[in-house]
């Protein structure tokens, strides 16, 4: 069984956020991201979009954009609040700084909530949404597991800030 965690592109460093401006990033972050900012999050959409597929096919009540959106947007909220972070530099919908917060969110879930199992792979809840969505909105939709994921491990890809 492996964990798809390493789809999110992010470093692990999450304390990179710092920056000496306090929590402005709350309100801003959720209230106008969109599909293509949080897909712009993913190292590998077509790996990402395979495993969503899997994951509606058990889920089919979750077949919707808007509502996954909706349901990452209220995570990411839930999560701030919990744990302020002090926002980036870069502009809250970027998809860097969105990125690191999804990845501290997924973890925070591997750690706090009930897994989900997706065709072998344990997924974090707001994981398999994001892959859900890309499932949704990606054109190049695949009926196998791409062929990079069938001999490797899934990483994440290099961050800017490494």
């Amino acid at each position: 069984m492996g964990i798809a965690l390493g789809l999110i592109a992010v470093s692990p460093k999450v304390s990179a956020l710092a920056s000496s401006s306090p929590l402005t990033i709350r309100a801003s972050l959720t209230a106008d991201i969109g599909p293509s900012t949080l897909l712009a999050t993913l190292s590998n959409p077509g790996a990402a979009g395979w495993l969503g597929q899997r994951y509606l096919a058990d889920h089919p009540y979750e077949q919707n954009a808007n509502r996954l959106i909706d349901q990452l947007s209220a995570a990411l909220d839930a999560y701030l609040v919990q744990f302020p972070i002090k926002a980036p530099p870069q502009a809250p919908t970027d998809s860097t700084a969105l990125s690191q917060v999804l990845s501290a969110l997924i973890q925070y879930e591997y750690r706090s909530v009930p897994l989900l199992t997706v065709d072998g792979w344990l997924l974090a809840p707001s994981e398999a949404r994001l892959y859900a969505l890309a499932a949704l909105t990606t054109t190049h939709r695949q009926a196998a597991l791409p062929r990079d994921l069938t001999n490797q491990r899934m990483r994440p890809r290099p961050s800017a800030h490494s």
